[in-house]
């Protein structure tokens, strides 16, 4: 199996965060997902940020499937999977800053997706950054 794709995702600190991950031609939307953020790949112990699939009204990870999402390279296959991140500005704001607090804040983060009836895999991984924003 290929290596999962490196998105890096930038979060700002003082607002709520909600942003999608499109895999295209897949249906994933009985899939189960679980992402973990952490200072740096590797540490163990308890994850500064943990999200689990949930429903559209809750902080977590929401995957539906939209069967007319248009591929961004115009690939005769239409339709993808839609990985929705949200998380709460409260969440965004309890994290517990490795940098300077005019600075971003760099940590690292996968997303494990279980197809239903599959195996579980690493969708994708990369930075996750807390940027700290101007407005308060």
């Amino acid at each position: 199996m290929a290596s999962a794709p490196e998105i890096n995702i930038v979060a700002d600190k003082r607002v709520p965060f909600d942003d999608v991950i499109p895999e295209m031609a897949i249906d994933y939307s009985s899939a189960t997902a679980s992402m973990q953020v952490r200072n740096e790949p590797g540490d163990s112990g308890t994850p500064v940020l943990s999200l689990s699939t949930t429903l559209a009204s809750g902080e977590g990870i929401v995957i539906t499937y939209d069967a007319v999402y248009p591929d961004p390279e115009g690939v005769d296959a239409p339709g993808a999977s839609i990985i929705r991140l949200l998380i709460n500005e409260t969440t965004l704001e309890a994290l517990s800053l490795a940098a300077d607090a005019s600075e971003d804040a760099t940590y690292h983060y996968d997303i494990h997706l279980t197809p239903s009836g599959g195996t579980k895999f690493v969708f994708c991984r990369g930075k996750f950054i807390v940027s700290p924003g101007v407005t308060q």
